[in-house]
C-alpha cells in the first residue's frame, strides 16, 4: 500500500542572511540554544532563538542547520547523513530512538545550496518532530503563519511557503533534489504550486532555492 505524505515547501528569500550568533556567555556555554522572547516569529526578521554552533558541532558534526517554526512548536537541529536510514530512528546526538531526527535527504548538499533541499521528519502521535506539520493544510492557519525560519551557521533565512499538498510515495516526485536545467526547475516549481491545496501567491524565480518539509500521513 502506498504511503501518504504531506509536504510544505518554502521559498528562501533573496535577502542576505543576517549575521549568526557569537560565542555564548560562560553560564550559557552548555546550552545549545536560548529562547529570547515569545514574539510571533512571522512578524519578525530575526528568529527568537540563538544557536550555539560550536556546542552543536561538538555533539555531532552531521548537524548542518536548525529548523524553527514557532507556530508548530518545531525547534530542532537538522542533520545530514550518508543515507536516509541512519537518522530515521536516531536522535541528532546519535542515540537510538524511534522518533529519530529532522534530517536532509542524503542526496542533498549539507549547505542547503541545492535547488530543492528536502527535509524529513516523523509525524509523531505525541506531536513532536513533524507531528504538527499537517496544520498547514488549513489555509486559515497558513494565512496567520505564512513562513518559517531556517538557521544556518552563516545566518538565518526566512522562508515563504509556496505550496502545501498531500501525495503518495508513487505520486508526484516532490523530492527531486536536482530538478535539472533552469527550465526544468521552473516547471518543477509550477508543478509543486499546481499540487497545492490553496494558492499562497508567492512568486518563485530561477534564483530562488526551495526547502521542502516532508512527513508521513497516518490518517
Amino acid at each position: 500500500q502506498a504511503e501518504d505524505r504531506e509536504e510544505e515547501a518554502g521559498e528562501e528569500t533573496e535577502e542576505e542572511p543576517e549575521e549568526g550568533s557569537g560565542e555564548n556567555t560562560e553560564e550559557e556555554e552548555e546550552l545549545v540554544f536560548t529562547e529570547k522572547d515569545e514574539d510571533n516569529l512571522f512578524t519578525r526578521r530575526k528568529p527568537p532563538i540563538t544557536v550555539n554552533w560550536k556546542s552543536l558541532k561538538k555533539i555531532n558534526k552531521d548537524i548542518v542547520g536548525w529548523l524553527y517554526i514557532g507556530s508548530l512548536d518545531i525547534s530542532y537541529p537538522v542533520v545530514h547523513g550518508s543515507d536516509d536510514e541512519y537518522y530515521l530512528h536516531r536522535t541528532f546526538d546519535r542515540v537510538e530512538l524511534f522518533a529519530g531526527s529532522i534530517f536532509l535527504d542524503y542526496q542533498n548538499r549539507g549547505d542547503f545550496s541545492d535547488l530543492n533541499t528536502v527535509v524529513y521528519g516523523h509525524n509523531m502521535k505525541d506531536d513532536s518532530m513533524f507531528g504538527h506539520l499537517s496544520k498547514f493544510l488549513d489555509e486559515d492557519f497558513y494565512k496567520k503563519h505564512p513562513s518559517f525560519t531556517l538557521i544556518l551557521p552563516d545566518g538565518y533565512y526566512p522562508c515563504e511557503i509556496i505550496s502545501v499538498f498531500k501525495t503518495t510515495t508513487y505520486g508526484f516526485a516532490y523530492n527531486r533534489t536536482h530538478p535539472g536545467t533552469v527550465e526544468e526547475y521552473m516547471q518543477f516549481v509550477r508543478d509543486c504550486q499546481a499540487q497545492s491545496m490553496y494558492d499562497t501567491g508567492v512568486t518563485v524565480t530561477e534564483n530562488d532555492n526551495i526547502v521542502t518539509l516532508s512527513t508521513c500521513d497516518y490518517s
